[in-house]
């Protein structure tokens, strides 16, 4: 099968690598030298043109770390594992071999001297992620670029992809194929179980179109003689699959109606799931939020947790804590919008998901979500940096939204938020509007929801999700498009889960490193995104951002009552921020004359030359001084939502990487995905 794994935590708080495998190439479990480090005062070597990102390399198969510089030299280690990360601190010359000096980690400096030849150099900390496959062709890589682009620019590149792609599934690969291996069929998500595939170059392409993509040379571990997966012996049963839900529930004042008719919903399908003898694998949790008690306090609280996911396993236990649940009895004010994130943010943070493969929360409201800016809103977070969130976690995000008669000036704000919100892993959102807040049509809505949800779950345990790009088929017929479209999304949600969860369990192999081509985007449907480009953010990196842009914020605060003073602020706080103990990489650069913030050096060097727009770098004197101050002030408060996403990134301890496979330390990574970059 496509993806194989090994035990995943290298210590109680931090995760190793785990292996990658290609269906015609497997990448890659990182394991780590043993041979003791002597610390040292001793720096790596600075790439060139760069004042604080330093030389690193990626070891080949058969790598070994000698005790000196010479090839015949003893080892320190003689088994490095493929794609070890080493810090390079020199480079010598010997005997016609260029010798490269490699450290694990910046602290404890160099362990020893390896051949050039056994070593990938890596430029940038960027790695890829593969999206989830469900509904789309899997990924082919390409031995070399023209190929990719070829395909690309083609005139019809779906049928010309889909001719190439038939092929290869069916073992029949064309003379002189471009293709030297396929995705896996099953998917791993890089924030549970990291994995890499470092990208070594990309450049921007264009569809025939007009859509853009951009063309990534990756490298890879393949499997010399593996046999093409087949496709038609997938694995029988999910063993062991459980889908944990939590209902986040608006509980104001209007919400009566509708929190009883929930837990009528839930009743049932807890029924359901006694007579399906699914108990203990699927479990229900129910967080409800309100709105600010600072502003109402006879509000009683924002938010709530009624039942945990371990009550929820027993269907009793959740219903006696769900009779608990009750409206407000006052109003929280006039304005429509409530606290929904709060909720979310609640249901994320501390529901114990660990145990289960499908994490689902099913947010029901009849208002829009109070935004980050808002002085009521208590968590500091937009709507983008939210949906990031629940994404790192793994929770898929569906939205319940009641279009009721009194909030009719609210539904579009609603629709909008929502719809970004529930965007699931770059493709179809998972937003549910129920028309004229209908208390009959929200009960079939979340009973067939919840229903279809769990259903999933046995259905795992007969055979393995539907052939991908073929949603496995819905619970029962539907009877109208509104039915379908919540069968569908259900669908879509349990599928990927389940190839999630297929992928965790698979073992581990390390073959030879190869290199290839692979395109970022579905050539049938060139929006829909196949790969997820991450950068690997150190602690020490994302704590620096932090306070880049606090220093920002604080900067573009006072240059509203005086805007021209925007850029000699922020190269004040570059100055300071430079001067500091510790300092701030990329805080480096001096004198005035700077034409974007970029210039100023405030920004660190691992943000430029990325394959992505930023908002930040171009910011320039001009542009802040065109901007109202309605647009200046959105612009801080975004950077002050990025700046809240990443505590909870730095929080997520189980997401934290040692490439060093030690302890989680300062040099630890964090696998940042390039949208929430500021």
């Amino acid at each position: 099968m496509a993806f194989t794994f090994g035990p995943h935590r290298a210590r109680p708080a931090c995760r190793a690598l785990v292996l990658l495998t290609l269906a015609l190439a497997v990448p890659l479990a990182l394991a780590w030298p043993n041979g003791a480090a002597v610390a040292q005062e001793r720096k790596p070597l600075l790439m060139e043109g760069k004042k604080t990102l330093y030389q690193r390399v990626l070891t080949r198969p058969g790598a070994r770390v000698l005790k000196e510089p010479a090839p015949e030299a003893q080892p320190v280690n003689e088994d490095v594992t493929p794609f070890t990360v080493y810090y390079v601190y020199a480079r010598k010359r010997v005997q016609g071999a260029t010798m490269v000096e490699v450290g694990a980690t910046v602290e404890n400096g160099p362990i020893g001297w390896m051949d050039a030849k056994q070593a990938i150099e890596w430029k940038q900390a960027l790695t890829v992620a593969f999206t989830n496959p469900a509904d789309r062709k899997r990924v082919l890589l390409f031995r070399d670029r023209p190929a990719l682009t070829g395909l690309i620019e083609a005139a019809d590149p779906g049928k010309a992809y889909g001719e190439l792609y038939e092929a290869i599934l069916a073992n029949k690969p064309p003379a002189n194929s471009p293709v030297v291996s396929i995705e896996p069929a099953e998917h791993v998500d890089i924030q549970q179980q990291f994995y890499l595939l470092p990208i070594l170059e990309h450049q921007q392409a264009l569809f025939k179109k007009g859509q853009p993509a951009t063309a990534l040379k990756i490298a890879s571990v393949s499997l010399n003689d593996a046999p093409p997966p087949d496709e038609k012996k997938p694995e029988r049963m999910v063993i062991g699959f459980k889908t944990g839900i939590v209902f986040v529930v608006d509980t104001t004042i209007t919400m009566g109606p509708y929190i009883d008719r929930m837990r009528d919903v839930i009743a049932r399908v807890y029924k359901r799931v006694e007579a399906e003898k699914l108990e203990g694998d699927v479990s229900f949790g129910l967080v409800a939020y309100r709105n600010s008690t600072k502003s109402v306090p006879a509000l009683e609280y924002t938010t709530r947790i009624y039942a945990s996911l371990k009550d929820g396993v027993a269907g009793q236990r959740f219903l006696d804590l769900a009779a608990q649940v009750a409206p407000a009895k006052v109003s929280s004010g006039p304005q429509l919008p409530e606290d929904a994130y709060a909720g979310v943010l609640t249901a994320l943070s501390e529901m114990d998901w660990e145990q289960y493969a499908g994490k689902i929360i099913l947010l029901i409201s009849d208002a829009s979500a109070l935004e980050g800016n808002h002085p009521l809103a208590s968590t500091g977070m937009f709507t983008a940096e939210v949906r990031e969130f629940a994404q790192s976690m793994g929770v898929a995000l569906f939205a319940v939204h009641l279009k009721t008669r009194e909030g009719a000036k609210d539904h579009q704000t609603a629709a909008t938020q929502y719809e970004m919100l529930t965007r699931f892993q770059g493709k179809d959102n998972l937003y549910i509007p129920v028309e004229a807040g209908s208390v009959d049509k929200f009960g079939q809505t979340i009973e067939r929801l919840a229903t279809a949800l769990t259903e999933q779950v046995k259905a795992a345990r007969t055979g393995p999700p539907g052939e991908h790009g073929k949603p496995p088929a819905p619970p029962a017929p539907a009877k109208d498009a509104e039915a379908a479209g919540v069968d569908r999304k259900a669908a879509l949600v349990g599928n990927a889960m389940q190839l999630a969860y297929l992928g965790k369990k698979k073992g581990t192999q390390a073959p030879p490193v190869f290199e290839a081509w692979v395109g970022d985007h579905d050539f049938d449907r060139p929006n829909l995104a196949t790969l997820d480009v991450r950068l690997l953010l150190s602690r020490d990196q994302i704590s620096d951002l932090q306070q880049v842009l606090k220093s920002i914020i604080k900067a573009g605060e006072a240059a509203q009552i005086s805007p021209e003073n925007f850029f000699a602020d922020l190269q004040s706080a570059a100055a300071a921020l430079a001067r500091a103990p510790k300092g701030v990489a990329g805080a480096t650069k001096s004198g005035g004359g700077a034409k974007n913030l970029a210039e100023t050096g405030l920004i660190g060097e691992y943000l430029e030359g990325l394959p992505y727009k930023s908002e930040v770098l171009n910011i320039s004197q001009d542009l802040w001084q065109s901007w109202s101050i309605g647009e200046q002030q959105a612009f801080i408060d975004r950077l002050k939502s990025k700046i809240r996403l990443y505590e909870e990134f730095h929080n997520n301890v189980d997401s934290w990487v040692a490439l060093d496979g030690g302890s989680l330390s300062g040099e630890s990574v964090y696998p940042v995905p390039l949208d929430a970059l500021p």
